[in-house]
């Protein structure tokens, strides 16, 4: 190996881990937004106090998690992680079976809410015959902020499509 071939050979290791590390930021961002719209329809639906919070749960949550430091939790934004996870729940299902990123997060019973619930929130549209594996791919090609504009098609076709 010459000089030349060691700087192309560090240059490519470096794009190659640059990207890579770019992916897993956006996949990490991308399922904390989506657990945090889990973890506030569960709370909407069967948290024992909600009823202390009534509408003003999201503001209250907004400046709690604005004094731990959580960044991109003001009001709007928690209200669109939880129309995130309303619009997508398989995306749940799909990381039932990674163990490497259930180590991560704390459990908080969310293995049985995903599956108990399954009938409640199962496919968002079932009548559109979505594979899971439609969703395993978008999930890994897209953005959380390509997500957001998803999110804001009502229509389940249309939206279908441009995941398509």
């Amino acid at each position: 190996m010459d000089f030349k071939e060691l700087i192309n050979t560090l240059s490519k290791i470096n794009e190659e881990l640059r990207e890579h590390s770019i992916r897993a930021v956006n996949t990490s961002l991308t399922l904390r937004n989506w657990f945090f719209g889990f973890y506030i329809v569960e709370y909407e639906q069967s948290g024992n106090d909600r009823a202390e919070y009534g509408k003003a749960l999201l503001a209250k949550l907004s400046q709690e998690t604005s004094i731990l430091n959580i960044s991109n939790t003001e009001e709007r934004e928690l209200r669109r992680y939880r129309q995130f996870y309303t619009t997508y729940p398989p995306i749940g299902q799909l990381f039932l079976q990674n163990n490497q990123k259930w180590g991560l997060l704390p459990e908080f019973q969310i293995r049985q809410s995903l599956t108990a619930n399954s009938s409640i929130r199962g496919l968002p549209n079932p009548e559109l015959e979505i594979p899971p594996q439609h969703y395993l791919k978008l999930f890994n090609q897209i953005s959380y902020t390509h997500f957001k504009e998803l999110i804001r098609i009502n229509d389940p076709l249309k939206r279908t499509f441009y995941e398509i």
